[in-house]
C-alpha cells in the first residue's frame, strides 16, 4: 500500500475497539520498525505497547494480509497479542514468491522466517491460506505444527483471502469473534490441503518450476501432486499449463477441462482452455470462447491481447486493434502486449500508403506539379 493507506481501513474503522494502521512504509516485510512508531522492531513494540497502557487496553489483537500478515505475527507475538493472519508468507525469498520480486534489502533481513517467532508466541495464532496459493500454502503447511498456532486451508480462494469473505459479508462477523476470543467458525471452503502428506510441497515445486519456465519438471510435479489431492483445482490448472509450454496441448486438456469443471467461473482456467482449444486446431471456438470472457470480463489483459493476436493472424486488422489497444492500455507495462499493438498499427499504416501516395499523386497533378513522395 502507497503511504498513508492501510488495509482494513473501513472494516476497522466500523469496529468498537481502539485501532492502530500500521503501514511499513517500504517493502521491508516489517523488519524494521514502522514510520512513526519506532526506527527498530524493538522500539516500535515498546511503542505500541506504552500506547495500549495509555488508553488502558487490557487485550491486543493483529491483524494482516501478505505482508501485512508477517507483520502482524511478528509484531502480534512480541506484543502478546491474538493474531488473525491471512496468506502470511512465513518463510521469505522463496522462489517464485512475492516476497523474492518485491523486498527490499534482502540482505538485511532479521527475520528470514518466522518459525522460532511463532514457536515462542504466547497467545494463539489464526493462519489463513487459500488452496490456489501454492506459495502461502507451502508456507502454512512448515508452521502448522507449531504451539499456538492454528492452520487453516480453503478451497476456491487464492491470495485475497479477506476480499473473498467480505465479498460475502464474512468477514466482519470473523474479525468481531475474534475479538471476542473466539475461535474462527468452520467454512465451506474449508479444505484438506494440509491433511495430505506431501502435497503442499509437490504443488508449491509445481508453481516454482513453471515460474522458471521450466515446464517438464512443472508437469512432473504437478502429476505428483494431483496424485496426493484430487480436489486441487489450481494444481490441475498449472499442470495444463505446464504441458502447454511443452506444446503437448492433447495431453494438457484433460487437466484444464477438469480444472474448468471444478470451477467453471475462473477467468484463468477460461482463458488456458480457449487457447489450448486455439493451439488445437479449434480456432473457431477458443475465439468464442475468449469473446465470451471478454464480455463477462472487459478487463481481461490477457483474453484480449490472445484476441487480438487471432484476428491479425486471421488478418482481421482493424478488429485486431481496438483488442490489441485495450489489452495495452490495461497493462501498460507488459511489452508483449505493446509490441502486438505497434506491429497491428504498422500494418495498418503500410496498407493505407498506397491510397496517400495516390491522393497525394492525384492533388499534385490537379495543381501542376509532382508530388514529394519522400
Amino acid at each position: 500500500m502507497a503511504d498513508g493507506r492501510f488495509n482494513f481501513w473501513e472494516i476497522g474503522n466500523g469496529l468498537g475497539v481502539h485501532r492502530l494502521f500500521v503501514n511499513n512504509g517500504r517493502d521491508r516485510w516489517y523488519q524494521d520498525g514502522i514510520p512513526g512508531l519506532g526506527e527498530s522492531l524493538d522500539e516500535t513494540v515498546s511503542a505500541i505497547g506504552l500506547w495500549a497502557k495509555n488508553l488502558g487496553v487490557r487485550e491486543i489483537y493483529a491483524v494482516g494480509l501478505s505482508m501485512g500478515a508477517f507483520g502482524a505475527i511478528l509484531y502480534g507475538s512480541k506484543l502478546g497479542a491474538r493474531v488473525l493472519a491471512f496468506g502470511a508468507e512465513t518463510i521469505l525469498n522463496l522462489e517464485g514468491s512475492h516476497s523474492i520480486r518485491m523486498l527490499e534489502d534482502r540482505k538485511r533481513c532479521p527475520y528470514p522466517d518466522l518459525h522460532e517467532v511463532i514457536a515462542a508466541a504466547r497467545m494463539p495464532i489464526f493462519g489463513f491460506a487459500g488452496e490456489r496459493h501454492p506459495v502461502d500454502l507451502y508456507c502454512m503447511s512448515k508452521v502448522a505444527g507449531l504451539p499456538n498456532y492454528h492452520a487453516r486451508s480453503l478451497k476456491w480462494v487464492g491470495h485475497g483471502i479477506p476480499s473473498h469473505l467480505h465479498n460475502r459479508s464474512r468477514l466482519v462477523p470473523l474479525i468481531e469473534q475474534f475479538l471476542a476470543n473466539q475461535n474462527p467458525p468452520a467454512m465451506k471452503e474449508d479444505g484438506d490441503a494440509l491433511a495430505r502428506p506431501g502435497f503442499p510441497e509437490a504443488f508449491y515445486e509445481l508453481h516454482r518450476q513453471l515460474t522458471a519456465g521450466r515446464h517438464a519438471r512443472a508437469a512432473e510435479a504437478g502429476k505428483l501432486a494431483l496424485s496426493l489431492y484430487g480436489q486441487a483445482d489450481h494444481a490441475f490448472y498449472l499442470t495444463g499449463k505446464a504441458l502447454m509450454g511443452l506444446k503437448k496441448q492433447t495431453q494438457a486438456r484433460p487437466y484444464l477441462e477438469t480444472a474448468l469443471a471444478m470451477a467453471p467461473k475462473m477467468v484463468d482456467y477460461r482463458h488456458a482452455m480457449a487457447c489450448c482449444l486455439v493451439r488445437s486446431g479449434e480456432k473457431d471456438r477458443g475465439v468464442s470462447m475468449l469473446e465470451a470472457i471478454v464480455t463477462d470480463r472487459p478487463d481481461s489483459a490477457a483474453s484480449l491481447h490472445e484476441l487480438g493476436r487471432l484476428h491479425f493472424l486471421r488478418g482481421d486488422h482493424h478488429e485486431a486493434l481496438h483488442a490489441a489497444r485495450r489489452a495495452a492500455e490495461l497493462k501498460p507495462q507488459n511489452r508483449k502486449f505493446a509490441d502486438l499493438r505497434n506491429r497491428i498499427e504498422k500494418r495498418l499504416a503500410a496498407r493505407s500508403l498506397p491510397g496517400r501516395l495516390y491522393r497525394s499523386l492525384v492533388d499534385s497533378l490537379r495543381l501542376g506539379a509532382w508530388p514529394n513522395l519522400t
